[in-house]
């Protein structure tokens, strides 16, 4: 299959997602192809969730309190939560919405442009969280 064969495949799909019978499937990362963004918001936000700091590695931990990423994301647009965080109607809407995106491991990262954005395990290092934020910044 070409990529403009998957591309319109992945695009009639992403047509489906929203209003028909795929609205519930696993969204799907294919490298190359824009993705729907995971949640809704305004600007560039960001989210990551991590798990019991004993199940960290020493990288992770590094990446998640790393600033760099923090520098490449609006003020007030960027959160790390805990997997056992107790999100309030207090939170803003993207910071609800974000934490309500399926996760299959930790720590994971979820980000958007309100357009397009990624969700996925965090990168190995800050410089590559930072490469796949910019990639989405707006």
């Amino acid at each position: 299959m070409s990529k403009k064969q998957l591309a319109i495949l992945l695009l009639l799909i992403g047509c489906l997602w929203e209003t028909g019978p795929l609205k519930y499937v696993v969204h799907l990362a294919v490298p190359g192809i824009a993705h729907a963004a995971p949640f809704k918001t305004d600007k560039l936000s960001v989210m990551i969730v991590k798990g019991p700091l004993k199940d960290q590695t020493r990288e992770q931990d590094e990446t998640i309190n790393g600033t760099g990423w923090r520098a490449a994301v609006p003020k007030d647009h960027f959160r790390v939560l805990d997997y056992e965080a107790k999100i309030t109607d207090k939170e803003d809407a993207w910071v609800r919405d974000a934490y309500a995106v399926k996760r299959d491991s930790l720590p994971w990262v979820i980000i958007s442009n309100g357009s397009t954005g990624f969700s996925g395990p965090l990168p190995d290092s800050e410089a590559a969280l930072t490469d796949l934020i910019k990639k989405y910044g707006d």
